[in-house]
């Protein structure tokens, strides 16, 4: 039957184990129209036992219940505000009345320049490849696992496998990260083989965030109990082993409170956005319409009746704004528009005063310049989108030499980047442990979710001077106890003022102990060698 996604797409198994990306469409089509629906069903239904079957292996006595999918009908993220009654509250106060809306508006704010900015941001400081490419380390938190090289080379190697030449995620990293930051969520279906499921995840198949529904355990904890997929036709039910899913951690109840709403790091800066938005096009507006000087002819028509008035102007009007033009080409004469009479003017009839016809100049726009405005907004903005202001003006320098030079807005822009990375690397966390899980891997060496952890690179300068200005300020205030530790009858411990001070942990410290000792054993040795081979080792007096 070969590969399926729950679409029933197939793909051949050879393509996997050897083939080449190439004519990868292709192949989808032919097998597409092979299946017959019934075929599709059985191949989803298939998948959902297989992940079912991993699910009742790490919980026996399963207590939640599935729903059927009539009972995922009517997702809403509709918000708190509503029956405004005027334009400019309607746009700028409208609250999305689905999913679907909303990511459609964040979607839109992301093509802005400045929010763009960010978004850029955010991604160059989570996504920093090393030499060979890689973005992110498996750490191997248990010690039994640690210590064991058979079994920490099995699951090193899985994971190379997995990530880098499988999935290969760092081809794609990211645009994955950069539509987690935009969207707030991401998810993607564990694609296997049917048939030999044993052989683990043979792809994953990013989902369209828009028609993902997670739904919740419990409202007040982040647990998910399955996924509900809007198709086309109808709503799909997803065990959570099969899909691998993220968000931003930042949510806000709907408007009845029944269900959340996850929303992205744009959020903040939606209205903001909006008003800011609706400034530079009215300035755009103005510019147009008020930079040209207009001039107001008051033509006087003497004891005229208004109407045979209004016509003597028509008439000026006309010939004024027309004048004859000459081809030399074909030699003929024709009308056209007057170039310099192109702006609106304004004409006014004099009537009788004995006062003659006048020209005055109805002066431009002498406000264009003044942006206070846009800029109270757009400095707004930058706040609403918790990336630091000074990264926005392209002629700030860069200090690297002086950690005094860190500012309170790049500290918590790196723990943002920090957090929201965090959130995307277990993403591939939930891969591996399913991958390991069809292989057998899982139950063979009693491995655990909390036996591993996933990490992205951090490159990020300003987090490494803090760090190592932390360090230099933590060594001046031990040597500060020297005086009570480094005498004959010391007041405090050593032991003790390098835990407090240095923050070392009980580990950290017997460790340190042992390399101590062995250190110490080496010189001596390599002493005694020295004495006892060296010509010279009665030493100096």
């Amino acid at each position: 039957m070969g590969l399926r996604n729950f679409f029933g797409y197939g793909f051949g198994g050879s393509f996997f184990f050897g083939g080449r990306r190439k004519g990868m469409q292709s192949t989808k089509n032919r097998a597409n129209l092979e299946l017959s629906p019934a075929q599709k069903e059985a191949v989803y239904k298939n998948r959902f036992n297989v992940f079912a079957h991993l699910k009742r292996m790490r919980a026996p006595d399963p207590t939640t219940e599935q729903l059927p999918v009539s009972d995922l009908e009517g997702f809403s993220a509709a918000g708190a505000f509503g029956g405004m009654i005027d334009v400019y509250n309607n746009y700028v106060y409208s609250v999305e009345a689905s999913k679907e809306q909303r990511l459609a508006l964040y979607r839109e704010m992301a093509k802005y320049p400045e929010i763009s900015f960010a978004v850029d941001e955010f991604v160059t400081e989570a996504i920093n490849p090393d030499e060979e490419g890689k973005f992110m380390d498996l750490i191997i938190k248990s010690d039994a696992i640690k210590s064991n090289s058979n079994i920490r080379k099995t699951i090193t190697t899985e994971w190379n496998r997995l990530v880098y030449d499988i999935i290969q995620a760092d081809e794609h990293v990211h645009q994955w990260f950069r539509e987690f930051m935009v969207d707030g969520e991401i998810g993607f279906e564990k694609v296997i083989d049917n048939e030999n499921p044993s052989d683990g995840i043979k792809r994953i198949k990013k989902l369209r965030t828009t028609k993902l529904h997670p739904l919740w355990d419990d409202l007040e904890i982040d647990q998910i109990s399955s996924f509900a997929y809007k198709t086309e036709s109808n709503i799909l039910a997803f065990n959570s082993d099969m899909i691998a899913y993220a968000n931003s951690g930042f949510y806000e109840y709907n408007q009845t409170e029944d269900d959340k709403v996850v929303l992205s790091f744009l959020e903040p800066a939606k209205t903001t956005y909006k008003r800011l938005k609706q400034l530079e096009d009215s300035l755009v507006i103005y510019r147009l319409v008020r930079a040209p000087e207009r001039r107001i002819f008051k033509i006087d028509v003497g004891n005229l009746p208004k109407g045979k008035a209004e016509q003597y102007i028509k008439d000026l009007m006309i010939k004024y704004r027309q004048r004859k033009l000459f081809d030399p080409r074909t030699g003929e004469a024709s009308d056209g528009l007057d170039v310099m009479a192109m702006t609106e003017d304004y004409w006014f009839p004099v009537f009788n005063g004995g006062r003659s016809s006048e020209i005055d100049t109805l002066a431009g726009g002498e406000n264009l310049g003044q942006m206070d405005d846009v800029i109270y907004f757009r400095d707004k903005l930058y706040k609403g989108l918790k990336v630091p202001i000074k990264r926005f003006e392209s002629d700030t320098g860069f200090s690297i030499g002086d950690t005094s030079d860190i500012t309170r807005e790049e500290v918590k822009f790196v723990k943002q980047v920090t957090q929201y990375s965090k959130r995307f690397a277990n993403l591939f966390k939930q891969i591996f442990i399913t991958h390991l899980q069809l292989r057998g891997i899982t139950e063979e060496f009693g491995i655990t979710t909390e036996d591993i952890a996933v990490h992205m690179h951090n490159n990020n300068l300003f987090d490494k001077f803090f760090q190592a200005k932390v360090t230099e300020l933590s060594f001046q205030r031990f040597e500060g106890f020297s005086s009570l530790i480094n005498t004959e009858k010391p007041m405090l411990s050593r032991e003790w003022v390098a835990k407090k001070i240095l923050e070392l942990s009980d580990d950290d410290w017997d460790k340190n102990q042992e390399l101590l000792v062995a250190e110490e054993a080496a010189l001596a040795e390599e002493g005694g060698g020295d004495e006892g081979g060296g010509e010279d080792a009665g030493g100096v007096d």
